[in-house]
């Protein structure tokens, strides 16, 4: 669904973003012109794989009060090419820098690219990036120009994880855009990301809907049933195990029929879609009656359906379902245990 194997970025520029009169942000004078190959391809997989799963947002406040939401009217001048790529990348990044008045937003640097040719849903987009980089990796240098050779330490972005980023696709102007957004850092400033700059709201689609209810109805074992009934780690198991082969082998999913093959109990089925409803206003994500079940959601979510038995410092046991495959009990001494059943040792 997402994918980056072509993308050509055509424009790139780095601003520096400061946080207070001690650092101010300080604006490159112009775009980087040439790049090689070799570093084309590392800028690709720096901004570019910190996104693999398709949860797309729009830039919110649209239809309401354009106005409102200054990145959609700056990237809509630049789509229409009304703005020049610099003046547009100067404008973002002022904006950005106007906002970041908190002591706790970092400095960084701010990258600004334009790019081509991502397939996202088999359509081929063009697109606008901002990435912020905030954390530096140290690593040495040996200077063989010098006898004896020198070890330099220097510090620089590591390509391996990016801080903040952003992906606004040149599709659904409508709607806000297609946008693909992260921030790895702290709540507060993933927050500040999401919300302050870019005003962004999750779009509703089969994969995040499949993926908000796989992790719904773990919170509802851990938050109501746990608590309440007093369930343990092996009906926590057979619960998930049950939500898996719901989803394994259901194309349609209706929350009712689920509820219901969770849930034979009609008193605890009702409280998971009552348990639903809180849970969806709380997190403010979208959780639809009924939709066609995301296949990749499943199977980029199975780590929900596994459950860990940890037995004091000694032993961690993996459920992976079938609770009818092991016992719990207590001996004459008192001491607590489990006991397995298998048929084939791996």
């Amino acid at each position: 669904m997402l994918n980056y194997s072509n993308v050509k970025l055509n424009k790139l520029i780095v601003h520096r973003l400061g946080n207070s009169d001690v650092d101010k942000t300080t604006l490159s004078t112009s775009t980087i012109s040439k790049l090689d190959d070799r570093l084309e391809a590392d800028l690709n997989q720096y901004f570019f794989h910190a996104f693999k799963e398709p949860i797309f947002y729009g830039l919110n406040s649209i239809k309401e009060n354009s106005k409102s939401n200054t990145i959609y009217n700056l990237v809509n001048s630049r789509f229409d090419k009304i703005t020049p790529f610099y003046s547009f990348s100067v404008d973002i990044t002022r904006y950005i820098d106007a906002k970041s008045v908190h002591p706790n937003i970092k400095p960084g640097d701010l990258f600004i690219f334009e790019f081509d040719d991502i397939v996202i849903d088999d359509e081929l987009l063009s697109g606008i990036g901002i990435i912020k980089s905030e954390s530096k990796d140290t690593f040495l240098q040996v200077d063989y120009e010098q006898q004896p050779f020198a070890i330099i330490r220097e510090e620089g972005v590591s390509l391996g994880k990016v801080d903040k980023a952003c992906l606004i696709l040149n599709t659904d102007r409508d709607e806000g855009y297609k946008v693909l957004i992260t921030d790895r850092t702290n709540r507060y400033e993933a927050s500040f990301w999401l919300n302050n700059i870019f005003h962004a709201k999750i779009k509703n689609n089969d994969y995040v809907n499949t993926k908000n209810y796989i992790e719904l109805t773990q919170s509802f074992v851990h938050e109501h049933m746990q608590p309440i009934h007093e369930t343990d780690k092996m009906e926590e198991a057979a619960i998930m195990n049950r939500s898996q082969a719901f989803f394994s082998t259901s194309e349609v999913f209706s929350d009712e029929d689920y509820a219901n093959h969770m849930f034979p109990k009609e008193e605890l089925a009702n409280a998971f879609l009552d348990y639903k409803s809180s849970y969806a206003e709380a997190r403010g994500i979208p959780l639809s009656e009924a939709f066609d079940v995301s296949p990749q959601a499943v199977q980029k979510q199975s780590r929900f359906f596994k459950s860990v038995l940890k037995l004091d410092k000694n032993f961690h046991i993996y459920i992976h379902g079938n609770r009818d495959m092991i016992e719990r009990g207590v001996d004459s001494n008192g001491r607590k245990y489990y006991k397995l059943y298998y048929e084939k040792e791996r």
